[in-house]
């Protein structure tokens, strides 16, 4: 058998017509990064509230845009389900054990966040204060297995400023994307009130 070598516009001609005919993938879902035994939609259910799914066809979002606000809803939906549940084991008296284990993820989280590449300034920003107000409700589960009352969760002071917070990212994120779809505009604000203890 002879060799075929192709020239570079013939192997372009070859991939562009492969690309065509292979079926189109389903973007792959964000892995968890926190071991909770809880799904999101359960998380949201318990709280509960409404659950918007960022809309990745609204002209609105540049590419690097949305793929940022998917990698940062990810870790804000894992935040979510850590939540939900220390706050449902220290209301069942197991605090003692939920504690440690939901401080460390929303530590890890905030720190995650803190390195996620951005596209602009202001993401970054965005990005900046939820890691702040993930770091403030550790702060608030310590003091709950310090033995603070997780019935009166709401008026511990790193709640409190928790809350601030993420009203603030959320403020921030509607004027970084501005012109985004309703539907779009209701996923950012499920995802940061989700995550609200308030």
């Amino acid at each position: 058998p002879t060799e075929t070598h192709h020239t570079p516009a013939e192997w372009d001609a070859i991939v562009a017509a492969a690309d065509r005919s292979a079926p189109e993938r389903a973007p792959e879902e964000p892995r968890s990064s926190v071991d909770v035994p809880l799904t999101v939609e359960a998380a949201y259910a318990a709280i509960p509230h409404r659950q918007t799914h960022l809309d990745p066809h609204d002209p609105a979002l540049a590419p690097d845009t949305r793929l940022h606000l998917e990698r940062v809803f990810a870790l804000m939906n894992d935040g979510v389900r850590v939540r939900v549940h220390t706050l449902q084991e220290c209301l069942a008296d197991r605090c003692a054990a939920a504690v440690p284990s939901g401080t460390r993820d929303l530590r890890a989280l905030a720190a995650t966040l803190d390195t996620l590449a951005s596209p602009s300034e202001a993401l970054s920003t965005h990005a900046g204060e939820v890691a702040g107000a993930l770091r403030q409700q550790a702060a608030a589960f310590e003091a709950l297995g310090s033995g603070a009352d997780p019935r009166e969760v709401g008026r511990l002071p790193d709640v409190r400023a928790s809350s601030q917070r993420l009203k603030t990212a959320w403020r921030r994120l509607n004027r970084a994307v501005p012109g985004a779809t309703a539907t779009n505009r209701d996923a950012f604000f499920d995802h940061h009130c989700a995550l609200d203890f308030i």
